[in-house]
């Protein structure tokens, strides 16, 4: 099978498999169900290594639900669309209200999380964790059961760098100091709102309320944010935000 063909299968598989992930999850088993006329070694030879590598079924299945949620909470463009060209600035109520719209974009694409929130811990732990083949001298450890918080926080960026970049949503542009503030900010409320959605314990409203309350909160602090809302998000934290909030005072957050 030449490259193009491989690259051109493997996303027709990954497409087939996008309305049996809530059945069964971020797994090799959802695309080998969902693509039944296709033998199991050609999905393993698409699909190799261990669910932690990029070029695994878990993670390109995840990558491709990302994907797939994105595109369904924004319009689509016409051919040749651009962004507004701006003669003035925006007023400052044109501008919140822009920011508003924003944040309403990031709660629907949370809906998509919370519609396959069974699978989602393991969609998340996959993407938090890297396997690494060598060894300390120190002894001997197993760095891919190690979650990290940086892929997950990477992931996050990216996903609210797309809806603030839309041309529907007319935001600041992408390379001014206030883009970039409120991509931070949003992109942490996105993750600490998908990591209460993983808890399984709360409503969707819920997380989304979390979402909306650190994105909207006036502290200059991330982590004061995430701190003061402590009591909303127990679930959060029960699921492995201790861990997270001591990772992010070693940044200096």
């Amino acid at each position: 099978m030449t490259t193009t063909a491989a690259t051109t299968l493997t996303a027709q598989l990954l497409q087939r498999s996008l309305p049996h992930i809530p059945s069964y999850g971020f797994t090799q088993r959802c695309v080998a169900a969902s693509n039944p006329d296709v033998a199991a070694h050609t999905i393993s030879s698409l699909f190799p290594g261990p669910d932690t590598a990029s070029t695994s079924a878990p993670r390109r299945l995840f990558h491709a639900y990302d994907e797939h949620a994105l595109h369904s909470v924004l319009p689509s463009l016409d051919e040749g669309a651009g962004r507004e060209v701006r003669m003035s600035p925006p007023s400052e109520q044109e501008e919140r209200k822009r920011y508003d719209d924003v944040v309403e974009k990031l709660v629907e694409r949370l809906r998509r999380s919370w519609d396959v929130r069974g699978a989602l811990v393991d969609g998340l732990a996959n993407e938090a964790r890297h396997p690494i083949t060598h060894l300390l001298p120190l002894g001997r450890w197993s760095f891919d059961t190690i979650p990290t918080p940086l892929p997950l926080l990477q992931r996050s960026q990216a996903i609210t760098a797309r809806i603030l970049t839309h041309p529907s949503l007319r935001y600041a542009e992408s390379d001014t100091t206030q883009w970039y503030a409120t991509r931070a900010r949003l992109a942490f409320a996105f993750v600490v709102a998908e990591l209460h959605v993983a808890s399984q314990r709360a409503e969707c409203e819920a997380s989304q309320d979390l979402l909306r309350r650190v994105a909207h909160a006036r502290d200059t602090s991330v982590l004061s944010d995430v701190l003061r809302l402590r009591g909303d998000a127990n679930e959060w934290i029960r699921w492995g935000g201790r861990g997270w909030v001591g990772t992010l005072r070693s940044w200096g957050l």
